[in-house]
């Protein structure tokens, strides 16, 4: 005798097994969908924090810091002085003052991160949308040179999910930084303290000033070059030349003979949304930042044998003097 219930059974089993196996395909979906929104606005604060960190160098060295402190004694002065404004001599004016530095620093922080957080592929694609981008709580130059970025955004899943999660799943993401220390800064033209100039700096922390000085206008991990600017791809370098290692002057020469060696064999690379073809390059310049100590009369000759290597590689040299190695 043939059993006739077999088909009948599976049907059965299909129709229970397929809609838990498709929740649990959704439910591992949205998982990875909300691992990769956490990645991306973590991803986006870290790059918004590398920017305040190369143009936080401006508020020192242009003197920003001591221009505020300086005003808001002048507050302090005329509050005092003005004897109707009882409201006023009861504020604290330098926490006015903060709060409304970080409203504004807010504000910038808030639009350079959602630039980045645009460029995320989770986020382009449409795959996930963030929204309620905010800054509150955030602080910047309070203590010094601390700046806390709290970035909060409201995530919302393109799949099918309790209407909870669809209303509101907040991410929150918070990273603590320094812009610049070593010290307060003054004025732009006043001679800066010893622990300030960049000489003291670490590697990293030297060459991210530099760039800033001197003009970069490429992302600090953009290959080979900092600037390109109508047809000139720009190598920003630094180099103390009163450093132990360079009093040999072959090692000297070596280091930016490798230097120009590299440049000349750059030929534009399609990186980080930047695109550069061999035939935008129409010239090649290397901008060797040094300070303003002497040179050796062995390294004034090394630069002369390396200018020749310029010319034979279609390379200029400039070598800018900057600050003094105390």
């Amino acid at each position: 005798m043939v059993r006739t219930d077999k088909k009948g059974s599976a049907t059965v089993e299909t129709a229970i097994t397929l809609p838990l196996f498709i929740s649990v395909l959704l439910l591992f979906s949205s998982f990875l969908v909300c691992i990769a929104s956490i990645n991306s606005v973590y991803s986006a604060l870290y790059k918004t924090a590398s920017f305040f960190s190369d143009y936080g160098y401006i508020y020192h060295e242009k003197g920003i810091k001591k221009v505020e402190d300086s005003l808001l004694k002048d507050i302090v002065r005329l509050v005092d002085d003005n004897e109707s404004s009882l409201i006023l001599k009861q504020a604290d004016m330098r926490q006015l003052a903060e709060g409304a530095d970080n409203y504004l620093y807010g504000e910038i922080a808030k639009s350079i991160f959602m630039q980045y957080l645009n460029e995320e592929n989770v986020v382009k694609s449409g795959l996930v949308k963030l929204d309620k981008v905010t800054f509150s709580g955030s602080s910047f130059f309070d203590h010094g040179d601390d700046v806390i970025l709290v970035a909060r955004c409201v995530m919302k899943l393109p799949l099918p999910a309790p209407e909870k999660l669809i209303e509101g799943f907040e991410i929150r993401g918070k990273l603590r930084f320094r812009c610049f220390i070593n010290g307060e800064m003054g004025s732009y033209n006043e001679a800066a303290p010893v622990e300030a100039s960049v000489w003291s700096l670490s590697n990293f922390e030297r060459g991210r000033i530099i760039r800033q000085v001197f003009g970069a206008n490429l992302p600090s991990n953009y290959p080979v070059i900092a600037k390109f600017d109508n047809g000139k791809a720009t190598m920003i370098k630094s180099l103390d030349h009163t450093a132990k290692t360079y009093q040999d002057a072959n090692i000297f020469k070596t280091t930016i003979k490798n230097m120009v060696l590299e440049l000349a064999q750059f030929n534009g690379r399609d990186y980080g949304g930047v695109s550069i073809k061999p035939g935008d390059i129409k010239r090649r310049e290397l901008l060797l930042v040094m300070p303003t100590n002497e040179l050796t009369p062995q390294q004034e000759f090394a630069l002369m044998e390396i200018s020749s290597y310029c010319l034979a590689k279609n390379v200029v040299l400039i070598v800018e003097r900057y600050q003094e190695k105390k």
